[in-house]
């Protein structure tokens, strides 16, 4: 159980979640920066709640164009979980995924789609092909199977995740929208309601 203090930390934690939702992003990262700096002297760099806030504040890096900055946090956070929570845990899968996002733009497409295909199926394994994590998964993969070539397993398999996108999150959807679009989808950890 968590204690009071610890508890308001995850709460900065999700409010940078939230700012980083409806795009305030500089007050998303100022947030994000202040979560994981606390969480780090509260619980130690390798605790999971640390690394989930690494791996968040990475995301809001990366939409902020800070990719050098956003890598490393989500290569220290891939690590840190593989060591604490092993390969085949949900926040591994979903570091993972938000690494292969890095390697994505930062134009190494073959390391993205080994990442995002790693992760996607470790996310169907845990939830099931239609969760919307497993779906946003294959959006990524699908990009990056674009764009290391093999157009037409894309292209296929982009027509079937934008069905599963449109009954899972609905035709309006802004992650819908997002796949329509073409652009890649990160993971944000969420702190677990103890």
């Amino acid at each position: 159980m968590l204690d009071w203090i610890g508890t308001q930390i995850l709460a900065l934690m999700t409010l940078s979640n939230c700012l980083t939702a409806v795009g305030q992003l500089t007050e998303a990262r100022i947030v994000g920066e202040d979560a994981t700096a606390a969480l780090r002297l509260r619980f130690g760099n390798d605790h999971p709640f640390t690394l989930a806030a690494s791996t968040n504040l990475a995301t809001v890096m990366r939409l902020l164009i800070q990719h050098p900055a956003a890598r490393e946090l989500d290569e220290q956070s891939l690590a840190g979980f593989r060591r604490r929570l092993g390969d085949d845990h949900l926040y591994t899968f979903c570091a993972t995924m938000n690494l292969a996002n890095d390697f994505a733009v930062s134009g190494d497409a073959p390391a993205a789609r080994t990442l995002s295909e790693h992760a996607l199926a470790g996310l169907a394994r845990i939830f099931g092909e239609e969760h919307p994590q497993t779906v946003s998964c294959r959006q990524n993969y699908v990009l990056d199977l674009a764009a290391t070539g093999d157009t037409e397993m894309a292209h296929n398999l982009r027509q079937e995740t934008l069905s599963q996108f449109r009954r899972v999150y609905g035709p309006h959807h802004p992650e819908t929208r997002s796949m329509e679009a073409g652009r890649r989808s990160s993971i944000e950890i969420e702190p677990p309601n103890w």
